[in-house]
Formats: C-alpha cells, structure tokens, sequence
C-alpha cells in the first residue's frame, strides 16, 4: 500500500519539511478483520428461513386436482394450473397465507 507524501511548506521561512503519513500500528490488520467479520455475518445471515404455508388460493378457478395448494407443497410432481377453457384465465394471482411459529404447515400434509 502506498503511503501518503504531505509536503508542508512556510514560505515566509523558505522552509520545507516533507512527513510520510502512515497509519498507526495495527490498525490496517483490525480493519480488514472488521471488513472480514461484517462479510461473513453479512453472508451467514441471507440464509433462507422457510415459512410454513398455511393456504393458497387463486381469483381464477384450478384444472381438477392442480389447486392452488400444490404449487408450494414441495413435490416437483404436482403443479398448479389455472382452468384451461377459462376465458379469463389471465392475470391470475396467486395469494399465500402464511402460517405464524408453532402452526403446522397444511401444504405438505
């Protein structure tokens, strides 16, 4: 790292003195141990949290046996699918209800 040249100069005095400005002892090594803590809690914290599903529903009406429920019941077999001779069938909008701590979580049972 290159240090920092101040050149500091009276002139009335016709004096000059030249000062490197270095940063104290110790202090680069707790700077990147503070940038290094701060990533590594900035990464461990975006972990996902899974939040139980309690229903789903949708404003259009569901092909038989593709219900709204299915598209977050965690089986990559099952889908839902709004009804296909629907007129109406786009926008849809799908509306999740989530289940608070100690719920069970409805989708997947």
């Amino acid at each position: 790292m290159k240090h920092q040249r101040l050149i500091f100069s009276t002139k009335p005095f016709g004096i000059e003195a030249e000062s490197i400005v270095r940063p104290p002892r110790g202090v680069l090594k707790k700077s990147f141990f503070c940038l290094l803590l701060f990533c590594s809690v900035l990464l461990y914290s975006q972990q996902y949290y899974k939040v139980p599903v309690l229903s789903a529903s949708s404003t259009q009406p569901s092909q038989p046996g593709q219900d709204p429920l299915f598209a977050v019941d965690g089986d990559q077999n099952t889908l839902y699918h709004s009804l296909w001779s629907s007129a109406n069938a786009i926008p849809d909008q799908l509306d999740f209800y989530f289940a608070p701590s100690g719920y069970t979580n409805l989708a997947s049972s």
